[in-house]
C-alpha cells in the first residue's frame, strides 16, 4: 500500500531529484524507509547520501544546488535535526539555490506539550526559506477527494514544487499571497447582487473544505464548508446564477469528475 511518504518520494523524483543527503532518525523513519524501497537512483528511485550530521547535509544539498542549477534535498529528524539543517539552508536561501529542505517534527499529538525534542519548525526556518509550511495530516488529501487518486493529485503537488524553479515564481507567489489575502480581508458577499454576467456556480457535493479546519473540534468542523447550502443561498443572490451540484465530488470536480463538469461547463460557455 503507498503511504504519503512514498508520494511525496516520487513527486520528487519526478521533479528530478536523484539523491537526498541527511541523517536517519525516528521521525524520519516512514520517510527514509520508503526512500530505502525506491530502490536508489539506478532503479529509478532516489539515493540515500548518509552525512555527518543535518548541517553537512544541507550544505551538501546546496553545493550540489549551486553547482547543477537543479533541486537538491536534505532531510533531518525532529529536535536537533531540524536546528541542525539551518546553516546551510540559510547558504541556500541566500545564494539563490533551489534546496528543499524536509524537516521532521514530533507526533502531531504532543505539539505544544513541552515534548522531548519538540521546536517550531516554521519558526526555525522562517528567515531561511522563501517558503516554509507545516504538512500535519495526510487527510489534507483525503479533504479534498471524496476517492482520493494520487494519479490525480500528484501532477499538482509536482507543480507546487516545479513552480519554485521557474523564473516566474516571485510573481506567481505573489499572486497566490494576494488571493489568500483577498479570501480573508475582501467582503465580497454583499456584492453578489452586482453581478452583471452570467454565473456557473459548480460544487461537489461532498466538499467540506475550508481553510484552516483541520484545526477546528469535531462540533466546529460538523458546521463548516456546507457549500451544497451555501451555494444555494449564493445563487439566489447572484442575478444570473446557475447552480450545478456535481455527486461523489469533494473539492475539485473538474478533476474528480471531469466528465461530469465538461458536460455542465462547455455549454454554459457556448451559450
Amino acid at each position: 500500500m503507498s503511504t504519503v511518504a512514498d508520494s511525496l518520494l516520487a513527486v520528487l523524483v519526478q521533479a528530478g531529484v536523484r539523491r537526498i543527503y541527511g541523517v536517519v532518525g525516528d521521525s524520519l523513519n516512514s520517510f527514509s524507509d520508503a526512500v530505502r524501497r525506491s530502490g536508489g537512483a539506478a532503479a529509478g528511485g532516489v539515493d540515500w547520501v548518509h552525512v555527518h550530521n543535518e548541517e553537512g547535509a544541507a550544505f551538501a544539498a546546496s553545493a550540489e544546488a549551486q553547482l547543477t542549477g537543479t533541486l537538491a534535498v536534505c532531510a533531518g529528524s525532529c529536535g536537533p535535526g531540524n536546528t541542525h539543517l539551518i546553516q546551510g539552508v540559510m547558504d541556500a536561501h541566500r545564494s539563490g539555490a533551489p534546496v528543499l529542505a524536509l524537516a521532521s517534527h514530533i507526533p502531531s499529538r504532543q505539539i505544544g506539550t513541552g515534548y522531548f525534542q519538540e521546536t517550531k519548525p516554521e519558526a526555525l526556518f522562517e528567515q531561511t526559506s522563501h517558503f516554509c509550511e507545516t504538512v500535519a495530516h495526510a487527510g489534507y488529501v483525503e479533504a479534498y477527494f471524496v476517492h482520493p487518486d494520487p494519479k490525480v493529485w500528484e501532477p499538482l503537488a509536482d507543480v507546487l514544487v516545479r513552480v519554485t524553479l521557474s523564473p516566474d515564481y516571485p510573481r506567481w507567489a505573489r499572486a497566490a499571497a494576494l488571493t489568500f489575502q483577498m479570501i480573508y480581508q475582501q467582503p465580497v458577499r454583499y456584492e453578489y447582487r452586482l453581478i452583471a454576467p452570467p454565473v456557473l456556480l459548480v460544487v461537489g457535493a461532498q466538499d467540506h473544505v475550508v481553510p484552516l479546519g483541520q484545526y477546528a473540534t469535531p462540533v466546529e468542523a460538523a458546521r463548516l464548508g456546507d457549500f451544497v447550502t451555501l451555494s444555494a443561498a449564493a445563487a439566489q443572490d447572484i442575478p444570473r446564477a446557475t447552480r450545478v451540484v456535481i455527486p461523489d465530488c469533494g473539492h475539485v470536480p473538474h478533476l474528480e469528475q471531469p466528465v461530469t463538469f465538461l458536460a455542465r461547463l462547455l455549454p454554459f460557455l457556448a451559450g
